[in-house]
């Protein structure tokens, strides 16, 4: 490796993430339909629920470079035994992936034996560098990746049966966080959506819960909207098996694709694993489009 120009900046304090925000809308703004523009959902999102909110300050990196931030990377595999990466640059400095995989890497726990990282088949540049770094890609892909440009949504009210949606509050933390690891399989705390929502970062989500007309909760959808980018992405996305298969979910996010459009958001975005084709098959009959599939490239240290 090269003398490198490009160096990495801890994320410590409220100022850097703000900077990291900035980035993502410059990702978002630049994605369209013609790729999937970051890492699912968003870093409001990584922050709150998937740790503690201080927790960023430790795995969040950003890209210096002349000066000025040019991407950034959220090193999941400094912890002992997980060994994956989240790795964004903007689209006119794609030239240094190699630099930013290279110090990407070396935030890695010192015991962990492989790094990885998923990588959109539309995300050519990083693509090329990291099998230049030796990564290797799985036969099949991990992830499906799809998006909506809102314009094309034909806006219809929604016939509700059974059941009811309304915005998250502070009534629904209990039950939010008591199901929310059937996505996911990591258990949210209602605390940490007791901080979220109370955070300046909240305006990022429209959050909702479904409940049947008895008030049993059934399910649970969020989108994470950048409002810069003026793009929105899904997830998670819940329902609760004994209300799985009666249209429950379809109807949710039907209405909250009124709701975006209403807005003025002009894409929406949803990832799923490639063998959730049901999931796959309702966001095909929404009017997604697919945009390439992800893999998990992975590299012995």
């Amino acid at each position: 490796m090269p003398e490198l120009f490009t160096r990495l900046v801890p994320v410590e304090n409220e100022d850097h993430f703000r900077a990291l925000l900035h980035l993502e809308n410059m990702l978002y703004l630049d994605a369209g339909l013609r790729r999937f523009p970051v890492h699912n959902p968003n870093a409001v999102a990584d922050r709150w629920l998937f740790g503690s909110p201080n927790e960023v300050f430790r795995y969040a990196y950003l890209f210096a470079r002349d000066g000025r931030f040019i991407g950034y990377a959220l090193a999941y595999n400094l912890y002992p035994g997980e060994k994956k990466f989240a790795l964004q640059l903007l689209p006119d400095f794609m030239q240094y992936a190699g630099e930013a995989l290279f110090l990407a890497e070396g935030l890695t726990a010192r015991d962990n034996k492989r790094v990885a990282m998923y990588i959109n088949t539309l995300d050519d540049a990083l693509t090329r560098a990291v099998r230049k770094r030796g990564y290797r890609r799985p036969f099949r892909p991990s992830r499906c990746q799809m998006g909506l440009e809102l314009a094309q949504h034909q806006a219809k009210p929604v016939a509700w049966e059974n059941e009811m949606l309304a915005r998250l509050t502070p009534a629904d933390f209990e039950d939010r966080a008591l199901h929310s690891n059937i996505a996911t399989g990591r258990r949210t705390s209602a605390a940490q959506y007791e901080e979220l929502y109370r955070s300046e970062y909240y305006k990022a989500a429209r959050d909702f819960v479904i409940r049947m007309k008895d008030g049993t909760y059934a399910g649970h959808l969020t989108w994470w909207v950048d409002e810069t980018g003026q793009t929105a992405n899904l997830e998670t996305v819940a329902t609760l098996p004994e209300y799985r298969r009666r249209g429950i979910m379809r109807r949710a996010i039907i209405e909250g694709l009124n709701l975006l459009k209403t807005e003025g958001i002009q894409y929406a975005y949803v990832s799923t694993s490639v063998r959730n084709k049901p999931a796959q098959g309702l966001y095909q009959g929404l009017g997604f489009a697919q945009l390439g599939k992800t893999y998990l490239y992975e590299k012995r240290l």
